[in-house]
């Protein structure tokens, strides 16, 4: 009958499943392995005359057949997109685990046409749509993968938000779709994941993980886009997620720039906590010694090898550099050129500095700079060149973004953008750290190898970090290809330590000499007195228990002997009136034998 009128047969469905959800559900299923295609149609008629009974008999159906199920899903999909996701979010609500399999297999059949259906269910109902993707990203990824990218075309907004709902869920199997999505379309899917982190960043960055390790390429390229809206959550879902994976940490780096993810925390004054060095804010001070008004330049730490008087940095905006500087790059929008100089200290003095720099959000907006993309470029006099060096985006406010890098030596800089991120154009593999275990007061060395992928010299500032603290730094410069071994010795404090150099991290120990030994030994000594203790109240209890029982033995006794007097003395009352009573009863025979003989 749904063959020659499926407009018929859908109002009967949607009027029985009013009624009988169960039951029609197991009919929808049964005739759905028969013909699909035609018991779609119908339940597209049936979901434009009542979404919420025709998603409930879909749960059902799909609890008996999601394969057959999923199949006439993709059907009904294809004929009313629209209508079959309301019902797909009934169906979701009643039953998501069934719902998401029968959608995997939609999917399967027609990714397109499902993902249609699941934009609609998601702006019906965004926290079931995300429960029954889960399911589906659990049954197939791939497919799955596909219709969400479809979806996220359509409803980029909605979508996200389901997203995060099924990541929250099940991160593993949507990370894996959202892999395969990001394959299909990264530019959608990219939107997508804007969104979702907005909701949800710390689950779609456990998310991210397997999607990295499924599509390392795609998934980089929809975390670029959505970066172009969203920068700010998708470095937080970064950090909290690939950041703290090896594996996917290492994958990540070779496909996006590290600074534009790894969380970056900002030195602070006073002494460094691994006890290498002291760190000062400098002063910042105008050309003619004011302080600074107004300056992109926000703060500056410089860390030195010992205590020393204040630093004194003078920092000036310059409208354009002296003739004969060249021009930064002709793919990149100039927001400001500054000249920073030191004045009470030479770059010789100083171990490292950290630059804090802000962006105006109106000047990246009108010129649509990407905010992964913002570099600070040093003016090397002697080559006569910039050298870029990537910003890490920090913070925001209502009217600018924040940047922080690190920095070896001052000179005139650019604060310079463009409408993508550079190319990743360094490849860190390899971190060495020897020995993982020492005393303190012994060095520890730290290294990695650093590759120019780039067909030209290049520069790179390898940056070490000790617990998410800025450490040290050390400048190579490679030829067109080349590698080569960067090393830090350090003596750091007692602790224990995370060593990071770009994406890659280890760890290492510091204890006090001879500390192993006094443990063992305290040990040793806090168990023997916990030892004594407990048997000193031990024998206490013992002894306090033996007490009672002889003076409950001894009360028993004085008890027993105070009955048996009590009965001794009414026995010797019972005797005494025994005996009278026999004297008396003698007396009384005696006379009566007196008498009988006398009368004798």
């Amino acid at each position: 009958a749904s063959d020659t009128n499926p407009d018929a047969v859908g109002e009967a469905i949607a009027v029985a499943a009013a009624k009988d959800a169960e039951a029609i559900g197991e009919a929808t299923a049964t005739a759905a392995a028969t013909n699909p295609e035609a018991t779609g149609q119908a339940l597209a008629s049936a979901a434009a005359a009542d979404p919420s009974a025709t998603g409930d008999a879909l749960a059902s159906a799909a609890s008996v057949d999601p394969a057959a199920t999923g199949e006439a899903v993709a059907s009904a999909a294809s004929t009313n997109p629209a209508v079959t996701g309301e019902a797909l979010a009934s169906a979701a609500s009643a039953d998501p685990v069934a719902t998401g399999e029968a959608i995997a297999s939609a999917a399967s059949a027609n990714a397109p046409a499902t993902g249609g259906a699941l934009a609609a269910s998601a702006a019906t109902n965004t926290s079931a749509t995300g429960d029954a993707l889960a399911s589906a990203a659990a049954a197939d990824p791939q497919a799955t993968g596909e219709a969400l990218a479809a979806a996220a075309a359509i409803d980029p907004d909605g979508i996200g938000e389901s997203l995060a709902a099924s990541a929250e869920k099940d991160p593993g199997p949507v990370g894996e779709a959202m892999g395969y999505a990001a394959e299909a379309d990264p530019e959608a899917t990219g939107k997508a994941i804007a969104k979702a982190v907005e909701v949800n960043a710390i689950a779609i960055g456990q998310a991210l993980i397997t999607a990295l390790k499924t599509k390392p390429e795609p998934i980089a390229e929809a975390i670029l886009v959505a970066a172009r809206t969203n920068a700010g959550d998708v470095q937080t879902a970064l950090a909290t997620g690939p950041a703290k994976d090896p594996e996917a940490a290492e994958i990540l780096a070779r496909v996006l720039p590290t600074i534009s993810w790894v969380p970056q925390t900002p030195i602070e004054p006073g002494p460094d906590p691994a006890g290498d060095g002291v760190v000062f804010e400098a002063v910042l001070v105008s050309p003619g010694g004011e302080p600074v008004n107004r300056s992109p330049i926000e703060r500056v730490l410089v860390k030195f090898p010992a205590d020393r008087p204040e630093p004194i940095i003078r920092v000036q905006v310059v409208p354009e550099p002296s003739a004969g500087i060249p021009p930064v790059s002709d793919q990149r929008i100039v927001s400001d050129f500054v000249e920073i100089t030191a004045q009470n200290f030479t770059g010789g003095d100083l171990i490292v500095a950290q630059v804090t720099l802000s962006v105006e959000k109106a000047w990246l907006k009108e010129n649509q700079i990407h905010e992964w993309s913002i570099e600070f470029s040093r003016f090397d006099e002697a080559a006569g060149i910039w050298k870029p060096a990537l910003a890490n985006r920090v913070r925001e406010d209502e009217d600018q973004i924040f940047y922080s890098l690190v920095v070896t030596s001052f000179s005139l800089w650019s604060i310079s953008g463009s409408s993508e991120p550079p190319p990743v154009i360094f490849q860190v593999d390899d971190l060495r750290i020897a020995p993982a275990r020492l005393n303190e007061g012994e060095s520890v060395t730290i290294g990695a190898t650093v590759t120019n992928l780039l067909s030209e010299q290049a520069e790179y500032i390898a940056v070490l970090w000790l617990n998410s603290g800025l450490n040290n730094s050390q400048t190579l410069v490679l030829e067109a290809n080349q590698s080569a071994d960067v090393e830090f010795l350090i003596r750091p404090k007692k602790g224990e330590y995370e060593a990071r150099i770009d994406a890659l991290v280890g760890n290492f120990i510091v204890v006090i000499p001879g500390e192993g030994l006094r443990l063992i030994l305290w040990t040793i000594i806090i168990s023997s007195a916990v030892l004594l203790a407990a048997g000193g109240i031990w024998w206490f209890i013992v002894a306090w228990r033996r007490r009672r029982r002889r003076d409950d033995r001894t009360r028993r006794r004085a008890a027993g002997l105070a009955r048996r007097t009590r009965f001794q003395r009414l026995l010797e009352i019972f005797y005494w009136a025994g005996r009278s009573i026999r004297w008396f009863l003698l007396l009384f025979a005696f006379r009566r034998r007196r008498r009988r003989r006398r009368r004798v």
